[in-house]
């Protein structure tokens, strides 16, 4: 669907911008993916399961970089290793949970198993 970027400051919209429609996909998660200091989004295909991160500068994209394809979905973003480089996690309908490493926003290796959890993933309240 259509995707915009709001800039807000002090709780009051300053500006917006739209950024394009991508059919197919939804925004699943946000974070600084490539340490610029601008948040950047994290989108997987419903249909295909290809994960790719947009990045963002100033509210307009900068580029997208394709993450690989992913039957499992997109849960949320963390810092796995505390190492300053966001990475995305993922979990399937089995309860399976993977992860994505990266760092500066470039996928280092594959996804990584990190076990069954039979609930869902909550990585925020």
């Amino acid at each position: 669907g259509d995707v915009m970027v709001i800039e807000m400051q002090d709780g009051n919209k300053v500006t917006g911008r739209w950024l394009g429609v991508w059919s197919g996909t939804e925004v699943d998660a946000i974070g600084d993916i490539d340490g610029d200091g601008d948040v950047d989004l994290i989108q997987q295909n419903s249909l295909s399961g290809d994960v790719q991160v947009v990045e963002i500068e100033n509210a307009t994209k900068v580029t997208g970089r394709w993450l690989g394809n992913f039957s499992y979905t997109i849960q949320g973003v963390i810092d796995d290793g505390a190492d300053g480089d966001v990475d995305v996690v993922l979990q399937d309908g089995f309860g399976n949970v993977a992860l994505i490493e990266l760092e500066n926003g470039t996928k280092v290796g594959g996804a990584k198993w990190l076990g069954i959890n039979n609930a869902a993933v909550k990585l925020f309240d």
